[in-house]
Order: structure tokens, then sequence, then C-alpha cells
């Protein structure tokens, strides 16, 4: 049995039409290391990403401490830029 552990990003910088690829913000950035703290324990996880930026600032603080790269999925992406 597989287990898919979806996690939306954490809240933009900024807002649609503000910037096409925005980052995190602080707030953001905090939800990032929860997930991170959430899902740590779990040592066999492939961390897969759309390529947005916010997407990637979130799933990087998780990659980092389970030593894994983040896998860029354009698939995953809502919109193109």
């Amino acid at each position: 049995m597989v287990d898919i552990y979806l996690v939306r990003h954490g809240e933009a910088a900024a807002r649609w039409g503000e910037d096409p690829d925005p980052g995190l913000s602080h707030l953001g950035r905090q939800q990032a290391r929860q997930v991170r703290d959430e899902l740590e324990r779990y040592e066999n996880l492939h961390v897969v990403s759309s390529p947005l930026l916010r997407a990637k600032e979130t799933a990087q603080p998780l990659a980092t401490i389970l030593r894994k790269e983040v896998h860029m999925e354009e698939a995953l992406s809502l919109i193109h830029i």
C-alpha cells in the first residue's frame, strides 16, 4: 500500500495580479515549517512539487530535513508561467 500526502503551498507573499510567481510570505514560511514538523517522521517520502516558487519554498524545509531532493513536476502547476 502507498500513502500519498498532498500539501497545498503556504501563504503566498503576493496576490493574483501582483506577481505571477510569488514566494512565500512570513506566515507561509511558518506554515512550511509546520508541514516539515508533521511529516519529518516519514523517512521514505519522495518530495514532489510544482515548479512554482511558493510550492518549492513549501516543500524545501521537508526535503532538507529528510536529506532529499525536491522533484519538480510541471503537471502539478495550476497556472503556467
